[in-house]
């Protein structure tokens, strides 16, 4: 849906955009090339995580400014049963993303939920540093998407 003139209006008025990446499509791909600061979103799950060195390097080959390790959310339990990773799976997807970082311009991050089992971290930045955009309604992020996070659309809310 990222059109030349759209992705000029972005690039001169958004700092930086997350373009999400999963087994399903690689549809954001072909936008990556028309925005100048971008990074990837990348949802690791068994799929992803068994061609997941080419795929850094695909992902990589577009230059984006990060590629963003994201752990799959229990919002649909049964996608998220066959898709969940163990602590073990996400150690060893780690160890490679630090292997395959010396061999890459784009800075390979990880979501603070893919963290929490491996350090303990803590610290959600939903609607601080991110959110969720669902045309034409935003959500603190997509997991929080329900009637009660959502703004914009044709019934404006204000929020205090």
């Amino acid at each position: 849906m990222i059109d030349a003139a759209l992705a000029l209006r972005i690039n001169e008025q958004i700092d930086h955009t997350q373009l999400t990446f999963t087994e399903y499509d690689g549809a954001n791909l072909d936008v990556a090339s028309k925005l100048s600061r971008f990074g990837f979103n990348l949802l690791v799950t068994p799929a992803i995580a068994s061609r997941f060195k080419d795929l850094l390097l695909l992902l990589d080959s577009y230059g984006p400014d990060n590629i963003l390790l994201m752990d799959p959310k229990p919002t649909d339990l049964s996608w998220y049963n066959k898709n969940k990773m163990g602590t073990a799976e996400k150690n060893a997807i780690i160890k490679t993303a630090k292997q395959m970082q010396k061999r890459m311009t784009a800075k390979i991050v990880v979501d603070s939920c893919f963290s929490f089992e491996l350090d303990n971290t803590k610290g959600c930045m939903a609607a601080r540093r991110i959110c969720y955009v669902n045309y034409p309604y935003v959500y603190p992020c997509s997991f929080l998407v329900c009637e009660a996070m959502r703004m914009g659309g044709s019934a404006r809310r204000q929020v205090h």
